[in-house]
Order: C-alpha cells, then structure tokens, then sequence
C-alpha cells in the first residue's frame, strides 16, 4: 500500500474549474496502484483493485440492468440506472419512493445489497472514524423502512452511469459526514481518470477500481471516454445517500403525506370550480 502525505492541498480559484470537463495538462502524477492519501495527517482518499470474485454481482447488474439513455458526451451514448430510496422533489415526484428500477429489477437490487457490504468493509477500515461519524448520522436522521435491508447501511441508493465523464464538480448533495465512493467497471474503453486537481493527482479507475474519498471538499472530474469497439463501456457505480433523505417520514406516512394532499388539492380545486359556477349563474 502506498502512502501519499499531503501537507495542505493546493489552492484552485474554483470558479476555473467549476463545471468544466478536466484536460490532460491537469492530471499531475497518474495513480495506478493500491493508495492513501493523507492530509494533514487526516486520511482522505483510498484507491485500490477489487478482487474479481466480489465484483461478480455488479458486472452481472451493470449487463442486465434497463438502462435511462441520458445523452450523448462528445458522440458517446450515455446512460444510466438507480437502485434504492429517493427523496422528494417538491416539482417532479413531491414525495420520498423507492426507484423504478428498484422494484422492476428485484434480482439485480438483491445484487446491489450483498455488494455494498463489500465496500462497507473497507471503508470502516481505512476511515474508521467517518464511518462511526456516518453510520451514527444515518441511524439518528434516517427512518429504518428506507434502509432497505436487515441492517443500516451508509448507502441507501447506488447510481450506475455508462460513458459519463463529468465536469468538475464536489458531491454537496450527499449527507454531510459521508465520504464519497465509486467502483469502475470497464471493457476496451480509453480515457475516465479520475482527476483531483488540488492535489495534483489523477486515479487510473481501472476495471474493478474502487475510490473512497473525501468527495464533499475534494473537487474531482472525469478525463473523456473513447470507445475501442462496438459494445465498449465505462461504468462508474456510486453508492450514497442524499441530504434530503433525512426529511422523510416512514414509508406509511409519506403514504398517508400524499393521500392528504390530494385530498387539500381536491378542496381547492372543488372550491375553485363551486365559485366559478355561482358567478355563471349572476
């Protein structure tokens, strides 16, 4: 294992790299092997290859999953699925769900739970003190039916992209104490490092590459994806759980939270068309 130690990252004016996609010249040293990084002595980000067998599951998920085409980067279709809890989203779905794919695809998000045990593993080895910090914040904030298992977990939803290689960006979303994680699974692509650069470093993401970092203060983006033949791919599998998670109720009462507001809803609207009717009749 190797051990980087960083005295203090270097300072970037974030709005140059905000959304912007990384180039070459940004990479710094290229990373390829199992690898911490410590800064000011506190580690923030672990790199290493996972043993095929326990990636078993999630290459079955990622060729059989029903993929949401997104769009297309610089030519390359994109597409993705997401498994496990999401929360509200006041103008699209105003309350908390288990996703699509998670009921259609029953098989595949049975996958998806042995697997993050795995990674569950690591974490709690190489950053012992987040993850008490986490599971303590998940178990406080979060109402058990969204767990989706036996026991809690630090993830409640896993996120499978295809071909995407994103901008420059910081995972603000997520829940405050939780470092952020994504495993690479791949077949003859180029391209898709993982550039930090702060810290003047980029990770291969190698097939079967699993990255566990600091992502809510480390600014992070993906090198473009080339495709070396028909059928090619790049999966990044993100396990997380979302901020807003914490504002849902179990699952009767975000049940119960909708039929009443339906219910209001059909007053106003009833009350609405009573006045219009008694002005027709003036």
């Amino acid at each position: 294992m190797r051990v980087i130690s960083i005295p203090k990252r270097k300072i970037i004016e974030w709005q140059d790299y905000s959304k912007r996609k990384p180039v070459a010249s940004e990479m710094g040293e290229l990373i390829d092997s199992d690898t911490i990084v410590y800064e000011g002595g506190r580690p923030v980000l672990f790199y290493t290859a996972l043993p095929k067998d326990i990636l078993a599951d999630m290459r079955e998920v990622v060729k059989t999953t029903k993929y949401t085409n997104t769009n297309r980067t610089r030519g390359l279709p994109t597409k993705s699925s997401t498994f496990g809890a999401m929360p509200r989203v006041a103008l699209r779905c105003n309350y908390c769900r288990f996703t699509t794919y998670t009921r259609t695809e029953r098989a595949n998000f049975e996958r998806i739970l042995r697997f993050r045990n795995h990674i569950a593993q690591f974490y709690e080895k190489y950053f012992p003190e987040n993850y008490s910090e986490s599971m303590s914040e998940i178990q406080k904030l979060i109402h058990p039916d969204w767990f989706a298992g036996a026991d809690p977990s630090l993830w409640l939803t896993c996120n499978i992209n295809v071909n995407i290689a994103t901008p420059y960006h910081r995972d603000s979303g997520n829940m405050k104490t939780q470092f952020s994680n994504v495993i690479i699974l791949r077949e003859n692509v180029r391209g898709g490092e993982l550039v930090c650069p702060e810290f003047g470093i980029s990770l291969s993401q190698r097939d079967g590459a699993l990255t566990i970092f600091d992502g809510q203060s480390i600014a992070h983006g993906v090198m473009p994806i080339y495709t070396k033949s028909p059928g090619a791919y790049r999966a990044s599998i993100v396990f997380y759980t979302l901020q807003e998670m914490k504002h849902c109720l179990s699952l009767k009462g975000e049940v119960d939270r909708v039929k009443a507001a339906h219910t209001a809803s059909e007053r106003v609207s009833c009350g609405a068309r009573r006045e219009k009717i008694k002005k027709m009749k003036r």
